[in-house]
């Protein structure tokens, strides 16, 4: 019995192991270097720091979908481009926020420079500055400019 439960627990962890390793994501820091279109888009100030998700579309096992998830203190943003990946040029994105409410917002994001310039299994860090239009709910005129530095895991 002993036998069967080790080895019962030595597959699920290699099926385990081969799952995590099937998903290319990144995790890092955000800051905004610009911010305009309306006075309340202060709420952001330039230097401002974001933790930041990213899961790429079409990289291994990520599925068709872009994710730029930033998370507050107070709330969570995340950019969803649904079936493709965020370029040079704006892209309509889904923006889900969560935190005192909720919002559904459609929002406009672009990558204008990334590093390494194309993402793969083995990429395992990223360089990123882009720009977001419609940056949070409340204030749909906000748009904001970023750098972004983030590592696989």
């Amino acid at each position: 019995m002993k036998t069967v439960i080790a080895l019962l627990l030595a597959m699920a962890s290699l099926v385990t192991a081969g799952s995590a390793e099937a998903r290319v994501r990144f995790s890092g820091i955000m800051v905004i270097t610009g911010n305009s279109g309306s006075l309340t888009c202060s709420y952001r100030s330039v230097g401002d720091t974001v933790v930041v998700r990213f899961l790429p579309a079409g990289v291994a096992d990520n599925g068709a979908d872009s994710w730029l998830t930033l998370t507050y203190d107070e709330y969570v943003n995340a950019y969803v481009l649904s079936g493709g990946s965020f370029g040079s040029t704006f892209q309509t994105v889904n923006q889900i926020e969560v935190g005192v409410s909720t919002a559904n917002v459609a929002s406009q994001v672009k990558f204008t420079s990334q590093i390494p310039a194309t993402i793969d299994a083995t990429t395992q860090t990223l360089w990123i500055t882009g720009a977001i239009k419609a940056y949070y709910d409340s204030d749909p005129q906000c748009n904001v400019t970023f750098r972004l530095a983030a590592t696989r895991f």
